[in-house]
């Protein structure tokens, strides 16, 4: 479901984006549904579905000012080599977050500056060890000596149970992205 995912967006890893300017998309990873029929498909939760899509509807396709539609995204990300940590501030600090649960983050750490395909298995989980209302922190041990060549959050077909995803907006309870 990563490939799917990844793809869905013209592999630019978001929508709407340069490509597919109108698109826009509703988050359904926080709510595995394992006991569903059809899983892990078709979550049976519409009605979270429907509204997370009626928020995107109404700012994407009809322009209503004020709404915000999708999760927190990362803009910022600051390294500190003498603590092994990586700092990650949600949407410049403007909109408030809240931290469900410490899990979902993985690194890729390498002796060389070779690149680690996102689909790879060469990502080690890393836990949220101190968050605040804009941010979290990762602890970096797992790189300690290495090379961080890239991080990826919630990269996997059910990344968490339900709503229990680690990184949400507190104006809208969306869930982080991928």
């Amino acid at each position: 479901f990563t490939d799917i995912r990844w793809h869905q967006t013209a592999d630019v890893g978001y929508v709407p984006n340069g490509l597919l300017s109108n698109v826009f998309m509703a988050s359904a990873l926080d709510l595995a549904d394992p006991m569903s029929p059809h899983y892990p498909v078709h979550y049976r939760d519409k009605g979270t579905v429907g509204q997370r899509i009626s928020l995107a509807g109404l700012t994407v396709a009809y322009n209503q000012p004020g709404l915000v539609y999708q999760g927190p995204w990362p803009s910022t990300a600051l390294i500190d080599p003498t603590k092994m940590t990586l700092r990650l501030i949600y949407d410049g600090g403007r909109l408030p977050i809240t931290v469900r649960n410490k899990e979902g983050f993985e690194v890729c750490c390498s002796h060389n500056h070779t690149a680690c395909p996102m689909d790879s298995d060469t990502f080690t989980a890393v836990n949220i060890s101190q968050s605040d209302s804009i941010s979290v922190t990762l602890t970096l041990a797992p790189c300690a000596g290495r090379y961080l060549l890239g991080m990826r959050y919630i990269w996997r077909e059910s990344p968490c149970p339900y709503k229990q995803c680690a990184v949400y907006s507190v104006q809208n309870e969306l869930p982080a992205p991928p």
